[in-house]
């Protein structure tokens, strides 16, 4: 049952949901009083509440009433963007709201509070969901649980929440308070209104006393009590002399609601063991353990505590952690160890707080556990007292951590010492202490405790060291999640603000960021994550805030995302942002691809260098850029230049090995280097070609160093330029633009240089008469000779002349060079301008006006004496290089001043006459003296002792100052003090004079006054104590004196003063007190007058605490304005009438913006809004109707700055700046609208965002239309009954006129919207009948004359019409041929490749073997070369001789030394041309081919020297032409050596696709017509060999057989056209019926007839030419004859044919016979002819007559006659251009072919093959050769690469198919592939394709595959030198010794020597000359066999 007085606790109440706040009907802003309450009827108070807390947040929370509860969604609170939402009760102020504990739903998200009196339910965002008042109660707090204690004294009790857990089993919450001795409740988790526990005994819990520390947690229970899956309570709780006795510390509590929840779990009868632990009552109140945190791991339940060491009396306080066993029904395994926290210099003893999770992956490697393991983290602190005897927390924090692994060992180790009887038990406080027993017990980490030796207190500490310290703080939460596979520790702080710690190691952590949550409050013990760790929920006394875990956001770039070191974020390369990795990914196909760098790693994507950084504007250039950490992404890169006012231009980007390369924007793109500059900066950025954000940007430079115009400039630029002197021109190409020229190279050029820097360059220098080395003087007028030191000059400079260049005139005159002086002919300088000076540049030009260089700008100074000074004292006083003097009334030099006896020219040495004042400043002095009077004039002195002493004021001695005197000008003297004895009042004035020198005397016109100065009066007579009032003072004589200051107990700055005012601004006082106003006038010392007794007082500052203003009709919180101003707002504070002149301001634009403020009180001040200059378009949605303008500002209240910004603050919000109301004039016509209704209805906008009604007024003539409503859009007003007067433009009444309608806001805005007129409107005017009859006769008339215009009109569009449809005709016909041509081409496109695909495929593939294969690569125009065939003609009798010199020959061959000179001997001969190189070359490799090693050794050599010569030329392109164009023997060598080597790679692999890609072109090209002469054809890929016109043909299948006994007389289907000539039938035929025949074994067409069978006995022999031929004559008297085809013998389709040899047709020889003498030989393919070249002729016999043949296309002939057939002639009117996308057909068809033949050749990764070694090894040793000669652009290797492979031996294969298979190719076939192979060579180009319309079509037909291709041939690059395996020199050997042993005897080595030995002996004599100069050969007596050679082979020899 429940106890009697605990029944208003346990009343169940659900308070009402909360409502918004009332709204005060008033409109009037409300008096305030100081605090901000408002000073209404006290009822109204308890109805409307604020919530102060968060007004001092800046945020106005919503209003309950009655003690409800308010809620904020607080999205800014406390002023950080990662607080996401607060909560808070409105009664915050109060005991009852204080909040106590918070805990969150981990899979739902809601949240719970425990506070006092009150438990509420959150959701999520911290919406009031449910609450639950919990008190207060009336009870007897000193009453037992469960007692009768009505007859004591009963109060009211606040119940404050002790304990709050979620018990997710069973769906509840668990909630213990402290009213009936801590008892607890069940309740609904969902609804936590909702009771669910049975009625029964209550248990006491949690502790009554607030002050005495709980911790609960909810763990598995005891198995005799429950099962394992059931759970229980575990509760520590301090107990001191408790009302219960029996109250234990440490407890296990039931969770059953059906029966008696929270009892003990377990008991034994007596009570005296279970589940619990009581102290013995004698230690209560010595022995305080404080429980800080509990929870469940593994087998057992954890507390950590801080209590005494021992039961001793000023024992040290230490922390303690204490194990349960959850299988302990008696609790014998109650277990304390030691924690300890030990830094350096600090031992931390007092756990604060604590946590437990799980660690990220790299903690649990740290510390050698699982990520599933637990780690304890706990916060320390250091002792507050030097005793340590008090649980008083320092200053001084410390975080540390223990894996429960640990805890579990140092467990079993202590308990281990305890079994084996050290130590002692029974801890003393619970029980006597005594001494271990020993028991043989095997100890284990689960170990649970048995009934002797319990409790124990461990002797054994658990140590760690600190891996965070803080210091002047207190750590009071702890919470850790895992992001990322790092630990992070969240910190609160009784500071109240969050900090968060990422946790690097066991050793260290580090804090990454800080929150202010809820200043000046400890954040509570609860910290709680919400269900997606996305969220932290944190709590202090006073509210719940929900805080986002990470910022990832606010990070802008990779190394600030980095560098805050949040292992929640990362950088998103993909979308170049801040994120977490579950925000950073990209799907892409069905990948999905992330690119996220960790904050640990530090790797942004830097751009790390440009290569190279500075480009010239004139040049394209490849630009390597090395970029650490780019990610790897499928897809092409761009590369994006940014330029300053210019559009971003991008290029395309190949990855490379350590970044990418990308060429630079095309020039003509690149913008204009802006006026003199000299290049133009760009921002390089990198991205993917198809968008995206950048991965990373660096910066580079466009120079152009043509912009340099002279030496100097050219070679100090900062860019590679150098100067050419006879060219005169800076550039960046000496070779290309300076060629022989003496050259000053620049100093940033790369390499030596003997004439390097502007000290080399051609210039000009000062000579004598130079005034600072830099210019010369001149008086004006004056003809004078100038003359100028050179340096640099070079024989070739002469001609010098000098240029002067003065008032934009040019003066030029001759000089001469004598030594190293130029001297200019005399000129006449002077100039028209009255300026002092002017300046003649200098200008020495040498032949056709080239200037030398001027680095010093020497010049001309011209001068003008008189120009110069004004009188005689400046004139004297002119530097003595002028040479000016005075002459008589004006400055001259000598030479110039016509001196006589009344003229003297006066010089430096003498007096200026006549001196003169003429003013002097101040006018006025003190009697006091000290007065500094300024005396300025004119002659007044050459020298300070002319006017010393000779100063006179008023009669009295002035002494002249020597440091302000200014010579002839101005002297400064102090006043002497006067006698102070003359009547008040009286004036001592008088004049002031000057003696000069003793000979000239001077008085001013103006006189000076000695006077007394007063102070009467000061405005305002208070201030703020942080100064800056203005103080007016007024008096007089406030002007005497120079130097005048203020003191009102502080300095005060004066900043204005006169005669009777002077103005002051005061500084910041101590204290607040009266004081005196002082001023000092010079030496005389002033305070205010005493009879009026002023004194001025520094006052508190005031304060500002709310600010309300009008808006949406109604006073709302914060200041709102407009653009116009004027807007009333009102402030509530303190002391806000202690400034005099007080003024509200914001900022707009940089820009201050006042509005006056008038203060009420000195609580109330009202102020005026700013007026601004605010442009509509700057108010976000345009009016700005939702969305204001915030603006920063404050108010000017003299110095207190702590008003100048108020939006900082977080109580107040921002300046709302709202647009001008905007007021619609009357609609009506002419504005004139008529009074009808009660009411008069104004429109607009943003009428009340900031004015109130009564800020309106409007007027209706002398009347006023009172103001009844106002909204947003609408005002509405009452007019006067009658009609009012109206007023005139000066106000004053105007009769007779409709009034005029004005809207005044304030007095800021006045408009005038229209009139209102009360009379009725005009009735309609009635026309009169004449007036009828006119407007219809005009109108008649008018039609008359729109139709005759129309008539003639129409007979003018029917006439264009007809011309027009004849011209459209005429265009149909020609769209509809160009139609049908574009439909056939399209038709053709859709050709079914699969079945000539499969045709491909039938039939192997006609490899030639070895030999022949290297013979035709070798030897291509030979087609029996002598190292095939062996044969070789020599005399017999000397072939003996001849073949033992040869022996010899090739011994010396062998001889690396003989050989390389032989070489090199050859080479040095110009005459050796390109032919001989070749062939030298191929005869080499043919007799090395039985030694590859050596062979590789020659070449390797040749190779290394080749490059070295072209390196050492120093220039890039000789360097990227290396082995591209055959100009040595090495090259070509280089080639033989890859056809050696790769033979096995052709066979095996690349062999078949070159294969396909023959045959497929081969079959495309026949399936349209092909000219038999000119090999042009429908299919092609080459622009020149395609038939350009339409082509009548049809397909047809024939049936050919062949007699020959192999054959067997079978019939083969033959596809043909009926176009082909009859030459190209027997050619298809042959290749039908010899598909699996090599070439060179097949029957040739013209040793074959083809004979049609058309019957049983008919056999017609076909012929490409007879009798039946058709003929036509042609210009000239030339006639055309037309070849034969089967279009022309009518062969229908199916016809069958028999080829026959040529002698076994009968019909054959008859039909030559019937020609007589003409010769018709048989026709063979010829070599194709371009257009417009000669057609072909047929036979001598046809050239003797002048006949021509054609097939197809006939050759333009001007003369022609028109042509009977309009399809086969050139002159179709048809545009020949469209045909060309038939090449895009083709193009398209062979698309496959050509991409597998090129990934065959460009891939690395071959299956079952293993990648050619050969081209391995090449590669590498290309590599080390760049490395070697420190050649860093990676284009040169590439382009090396590209030159050694795919140009020199794939590209000869691929145009050249013949050389690796026994097959024809025909020119078509040729001129395909040739297109086919230009396109691999593109491929290989590191820069981008740049096309035009006018680029060749091979070109534009593969213009968007290159792009791929060369991606394809860099990534080939990188393969074989990154992922393959490097190649030892020995393996490769091995390889090379096989290769020579499978082909030794392939060859006839003695041809070759022999043609080899020809070579030797044409160059005989350098050769031996050569060879005797080498100490190698000397040594090897080689000169003396190559002599044996030659004796032995002396004889005539004929290869």
């Amino acid at each position: 049952m429940l106890r009697p007085d605990s029944t208003t606790m346990l009343m169940q109440i659900r308070e009402p949901p909360p409502r918004p706040a009332s709204v005060r009907p008033d409109r009037g802003p409300p008096p305030r009083n100081p605090a901000g309450a408002s000073v209404k009827q006290p009822a109204v108070l308890w109805n409307l509440c604020f919530c102060w807390s968060w007004i001092i947040s800046g945020m106005l929370c919503l209003l309950v009433v009655g003690g409800n509860v308010g809620y904020c969604d607080a999205a800014a609170a406390a002023g950080s963007s990662s607080i996401v939402a607060t909560f808070g009760p409105d009664d915050r102020g109060l005991t009852y709201a204080r909040l106590t504990h918070l805990q969150v739903h981990r899979t739902n998200g809601k949240v719970y509070v425990g506070g006092v009196n009150r438990i509420y339910q959150l959701d999520s965002d911290l919406k009031l969901e449910e609450t639950v008042v919990s008190g207060p109660v009336i009870e007897s707090p000193a009453c037992p649980v469960n007692a009768d204690c009505s007859n004591q004294d009963r109060r009211q009790v606040n119940n404050e929440n002790r304990i709050l857990l979620i018990y997710y089993d069973k769906n509840r919450l668990v909630a213990c308070g402290t009213v009936a001795q801590g008892a607890c409740q069940i309740r609904d988790l969902l609804n936590i209104t909702l009771l669910r526990q049975a009625d029964g005994k209550i248990e006491s819990v949690a502790a009554s006393d607030p002050s005495l520390s709980v911790v609960a947690f909810i763990g598995p229970g005891s198995p005799p009590i429950n099962s394992a899956m059931s759970k229980v309570m575990y509760v520590g709780r301090t107990v001191l002399n408790q009302v219960d006795d029996s109250m234990p510390s440490v407890s296990t509590r039931s969770l059953d609601e059906t029966r008696n929840p929270f009892e003990i779990a377990f008991t034994d009868a007596l009570r005296s063991t279970g589940t619990f632990l009581t102290l013995e009552a004698k230690n209560r109140l010595s022995y305080r353990i404080n429980y800080i945190f509990g929870f469940s791991s593994g087998r057992f339940s954890y507390f950590v505590t801080v209590q005494p060491r021992s039961l001793e009396f000023f024992e040290p306080y230490r922390t303690k952690i204490v194990r349960i066993c959850h299988d302990d029904a008696n609790y014998y395994s109650y277990t304390e160890v030691a924690l300890s926290c030990i830094g350096p210099d600090t031992t931390y003893d007092l756990a604060q707080a604590a946590y437990v999770a799980n660690p990220g992956t790299e903690l649990a490697d740290d510390l050698g556990i699982r990520v599933t393991d637990d780690v304890l983290f706990v916060a320390f602190s250091n002792h507050g007292d030097v005793d340590q005897t008090q649980n008083r927390p320092g200053r001084k924090a410390a975080l540390c951590m223990y894996s429960i692994q640990q805890i579990q060992q140092k467990f079993t180790e202590n308990i281990r010492q305890c079994f084996t009887g050290n130590g002692v038990a029974g801890l003393g406080f619970v029980r006597a202490t005594y001494a271990c027993q020993k028991s043989q017990i095997d100890i284990n980490d689960e170990f649970c405790g048995i009934d002797f030796n319990y409790p124990y207190n461990g002797s054994l500490p658990l140590l760690a060291s600190p891996i965070l310290t803080l210091t002047d703080t207190r750590v009071t939460s702890v919470a850790v999640s895992v992001t990322h596979a790092y630990t992070v520790a969240f910190l609160g702080t009784e500071q109240g603000t969050l900090k968060k710690v990422v946790v690097e190691s066991k050793q260290t952590a580090k804090e990454y960021s800080e929150i202010a949550v809820d200043p000046a409050h400890p954040l509570l013990a609860d910290m709680s994550f919400s269900p997606t760790k996305d969220f932290i929920y944190a709590a202090t006394s006073s509210k719940v805030s929900k805080i986002r875990v990470q910022d990832c956001s606010v990070y802008t770039s990779c190394s600030d995302c980095l560098g805050a070191s949040d292992p929640h974020c990362g950088f998103c390369t993909l979308e170049n942002k801040c994120s977490l990795r579950s925000d950073c990914s990209m799907v892409k196909g069905d990948q999905r691809i992330t690119n996220w760098i960790p904050y640990k790693s530090q790797k942004c994507t830097r751009i790390a260098s440009v290569t190279p950084s500075q480009i010239q504007r004139t040049t394209a250039r490849t630009l390597a850029l090395a970029i650490e950490n780019l990610p790897s992404i499928q897809g092409n890169y761009a590369c994006v230049f940014g330029f300053p006012g210019s559009a971003p231009l991008e290029t395309n980007a190949t990855r490379s090995a350590d970044g990418v390369t990308c060429a630079t924007p095309r020039v003509e793109l690149l913008p204009e280097i802006p006026g003199n500059d000299q290049s133009i900066p760009a921002r390089l950025s990198v991205r993917m070609v198809n968008g995206g954000p950048e991965f990373s940007a660096a910066n580079v430079t466009f120079y152009d160093c043509a912009a340099l115009t002279d030496c100097g400039s050219c070679v100090s630029s900062p860019y590679p330029c150098d100067w050419c002197v006879q060219g005169h021109r800076c550039t960046h190409d000496t070779g290309e633009n300076c060629r022989n020229d003496y050259l000053v190279n620049g100093q940033n050029r790369s390499g030596y240089s003997s004439r390097s820097g502007p000290s080399f360059c051609p210039r000009i220098r000062p000579a004598t008469g130079f005034q600072n080395d830099q210019y010369t003087l001149v008086p004006s007028g004056m003809l004078r000779q100038v003359a100028v030191r050179v340096e640099n000059i070079q024989p070739f400079q002469s001609r010098f002349s000098c240029a002067f260049s003065v008032d934009g005139r040019l003066e030029r005159a001759e000089a001469n060079l004598v030594g190293d002086l130029v001297t200019c002919s005399p000129v006449q300088f002077g100039y028209q301008a009255l300026a002092p000076n002017a300046t003649a540049a200098l200008y020495v030009t040498w032949s056709d006006d080239k200037p030398l260089d001027n680095p010093g700008q020497l010049y001309v100074m011209i001068y003008k004496c008189a120009a110069m000074s004004s009188n005689c004292g400046f004139c004297l006083d002119l530097p003595p290089e002028f040479e000016c003097g005075w002459c008589e009334k004006t400055c001259q030099v000598r030479n110039q001043c016509q001196s006589n006896e009344r003229v003297t020219w006066l010089d430096r040495s003498s007096t200026c006459p006549n001196p003169e004042i003429l003013r002097i400043s101040p006018a006025t002095g003190p009697w006091e003296g000290g007065t500094q009077i300024s005396i300025e004039g004119i002659n007044l002195g050459k020298t300070f002792t002319d006017i010393s002493g000779g100063v006179v004021v008023a009669g009295h001695p002035c002494m002249a100052l020597p440091d302000r005197y200014e010579r002839t000008s101005k002297i400064v003297c102090q006043t002497e003090q006067i006698r102070k004895d003359r009547p008040e009042g009286i004036d001592l004035t008088g004049e002031i004079s000057v003696n000069v020198a003793n000979q000239f005397k001077a008085v001013s016109p103006m006189k000076f006054s000695y006077v007394d100065p007063k102070i009467l009066k000061i405005w305002p007579t208070f201030g703020p104590k942080s100064g800056g009032t203005r103080v007016i003072i007024q008096g007089r004589y406030l002007d005497a004196g120079s130097r005048v200051t203020a003191n009102i107990g502080q300095p005060c700055e004066i900043v204005f003063r006169n005669g009777t005012i002077i103005v002051c601004i005061t500084s910041p006082a101590t204290a607040s007190e009266k004081v005196t106003v002082e001023m000092m006038f010079d030496n005389g010392r002033r305070t205010i007058d005493e009879a009026n007794g002023q004194q001025f007082e520094y006052l508190h500052d005031p304060d500002v605490s709310a600010v309300d203003s009008f808006g949406s009709g109604q006073l709302m919180q914060g200041a709102r304005g407009t653009p116009s101003g004027g807007s009333f707002i009102y402030v509530d504070g303190t002391l806000l009438n202690t400034v005099a002149d007080p003024q509200m301001v914001f900022v707009y634009n940089g820009r201050e913006y006042a509005g006056d403020c008038d203060a009420l009180s000195d609580i109330r001040m009202q102020c005026r809004s700013p007026a601004a200059k605010v442009a509509s378009a700057a108010f976000p949605d345009g009016r700005g109707v939702d969305r204001p303008v915030e603006l920063e500002w404050g108010f000017r209240m003299d110095g207190v700055g702590s008003l100048k910004n108020l939006s900082r603050m977080p109580r107040f919000k921002k300046f709302e700046l709202f647009p001008d109301p905007i007021i619609y004039n009357f609609s009506d016509p002419s504005g004139v609208k008529y009074h009808k209704s009660e009411y008069l209805f104004i429109d607009g906008e943003n009428l009340n965002h900031a004015y109130r009604m009564e800020d309106y007024t409007v007027e209706i003539g002398m009347g006023v239309c009172n103001i009844t409503s106002l909204s947003r859009k609408q005002l509405t007003c009452r007019p006067p009954d009658s009609e009012p007067i109206a007023k005139g433009a000066d106000g004053r009444p105007r009769m007779g006129s409709i009034p005029e309608v004005r809207v005044s806001i304030t007095d800021r805005l006045n408009v005038s919207i229209g009139s209102l007129s009360y009379d009725s409107p005009i009735a309609p005017f009635v026309f009169s009948t004449e007036i009828i009859v006119g407007i219809a006769v005009g109108a008649g008339i008018l039609v008359l004359v729109l139709i005759a215009f129309f008539i003639a009109y129409r007979r003018k569009a029917t006439e264009s019409n007809r011309v027009l449809k004849t011209m459209q005709e005429q265009i149909d016909v020609l769209e509809l041929q160009v139609a049908s041509e574009c439909k056939e081409a399209f038709a053709e496109l859709q050709t079914d490749i699969t079945d000539w695909t499969e045709a491909l495929n039938t039939g192997g593939i006609p490899f030639r073997d070895y030999r022949w294969y290297v013979a035709k690569v070798l030897f291509p125009n030979s087609e029996s070369h002598p190292t095939m065939t062996g044969e070789m003609t020599v005399d017999p009798a000397r072939k003996h001789n001849i073949e033992n010199g040869l022996k010899l020959f090739q011994q010396l061959l062998l001889n690396k030394t003989f050989l390389l000179t032989f070489i090199r001997t050859l080479e040095s001969n110009r005459y050796f041309g390109m032919r001989d190189r070749v062939n030298v070359a191929s005869l080499l490799m043919a007799v090395l081919q039985s030694d590859m090693v050596y062979c590789t050794d020659i070449l390797k050599t040749l190779l290394t020297e080749l490059i070295e010569k072209a390196v050492d030329s120093k220039s890039n392109p000789n360097l990227k032409l290396l082995m591209r164009r055959n100009e040595s023997v090495a090259e070509k060598m280089l080639s033989a050596w890859l056809t050696f080597l790769l033979y096995p790679f052709l066979k095996e692999v690349a062999g078949r696709p070159l294969y396909l890609l023959y045959r497929a072109v081969q079959m495309q090209i026949e399936m349209g017509p092909v000219d038999s002469l000119t090999s042009e054809a429908k299919y092609s890929l080459s622009e020149e060999k395609l038939i350009r016109q339409k082509i009548d043909y049809k397909k047809m299948l024939i049936y050919v057989s062949c007699v020959d006994p192999e054959h067997n007389t079978q019939e083969y289907p033959v596809k043909v056209l009926d176009c082909d000539s009859i030459t190209q039938i027997k050619e298809k035929a042959l290749d039908v019926i010899y598909r699996n025949t090599a070439f060179s074994r097949r029957p040739r067409p013209d040793n074959l007839d083809l004979e049609w069978r058309t019957g049983q006995a008919g056999r017609t022999p076909l012929q490409d030419e007879d009798q039946t031929s058709v003929t036509e004559s042609g210009g000239g008297g030339v006639t055309w004859r037309r070849l034969n085809t089967l279009q022309h013998y009518h062969v229908n389709d199916g016809a069958a044919f028999v080829l026959l040899p040529k002698h076994t047709n009968f019909y054959n020889l008859t039909i030559m016979s019937d020609k007589s003498d003409k010769s018709l030989q048989s026709h063979k393919s010829s070599p194709g002819i371009s257009r417009g070249a000669s057609p072909f002729v047929r036979g001598d016999a046809d050239a003797e007559h002048g006949i021509k043949s054609w097939h197809l296309v006939r050759p333009h002939d001007s003369a022609d006659p028109p042509s009977r057939d309009g399809t086969t002639k050139r002159n179709n009117k048809l545009v020949t251009e469209i045909y060309l996308t038939r090449l895009l057909t083709t193009k398209t068809t062979l698309k496959k072919f050509i991409d597998e033949m090129f990934e065959t050749i460009l891939r690395t990764n071959f299956g079952n093959y293993a990648f050619p070694q050969a081209i391995k090894y090449l590669f590498d040793f290309l590599d080390d050769q760049a490395l070697h000669h420190e050649i860093q652009d990676p284009e040169v290797v590439h382009t090396w690469k590209s030159n050694s492979l795919p140009l020199r031996f794939w590209v000869n294969l691929i145009k050249n198919p013949n050389f690796v298979f026994n097959i024809h190719k025909s020119n078509s076939v040729d001129s395909c592939l040739s297109v086919i192979a230009q396109a691999l060579m593109e491929s290989c180009s590191t820069t981008d394709l740049k096309l035009s319309k006018d680029s060749p079509s091979s070109k534009l037909l593969f213009a968007k595959d290159i792009t791929g291709y060369q991606q394809w041939v860099r990534q080939y690059y990188d393969d074989i030198k990154y992922h393959l395996p490097e190649v030892t020199e020995l393996d490769f050997n091995h390889i090379l010794v096989e290769e020579s042993k499978a082909h030794k005897h392939d060859f006839h080595t003695r041809p070759a020597l022999l043609e080899l030995f020809t070579y030797a002996k044409k160059h005989i004599d350098p050769l031996m000359a050569a060879l005797n100069a080498d100490e190698f050969s000397e040594r090897a007596r080689l000169p003396s066999r190559v002599l044996q050679v030659v004796h032995l082979m002396n004889a005539e020899i004929r290869p």
